[in-house]
């Protein structure tokens, strides 16, 4: 398959799967989506890193790791100039807070 104006890198993302009481932790974004919290983990960082730093500037709170529980990757329209598409790579992580 081929897929025109695919860009030549691919997008690491982290995501924190957090349900306490029966419920899913989720973000909304400004454009009125959820979102689980989570992110790119910088260059210099694993992906458990990543998910901890980005976990603490999102929801303000310290994770831990339980497990990872899945992994998706799909193509992404970008609104740029000219319009492109991004490989993106997900990892979903079971987690808990430890701290509020």
């Amino acid at each position: 398959m081929r897929i025109e104006n695919l860009e030549n890198t691919t997008r690491n993302a982290v995501r924190a799967i957090i349900i306490r009481e029966g419920q899913l932790l989720v973000q909304k974004k400004t454009d009125g989506s959820f979102s689980l919290p989570g992110g790119a983990p910088n260059v210099e960082e694993t992906l458990e890193q990543g998910l901890i730093r980005e976990c603490d500037e999102e929801i303000g709170a310290l994770i831990k790791i339980i497990r990872l529980a899945h992994v998706a990757d799909y193509f992404k329209p970008r609104k740029s100039n000219p319009p492109a598409i991004r490989h993106h790579i997900e990892f979903f992580f079971v987690c808990s807070v430890t701290q509020n």
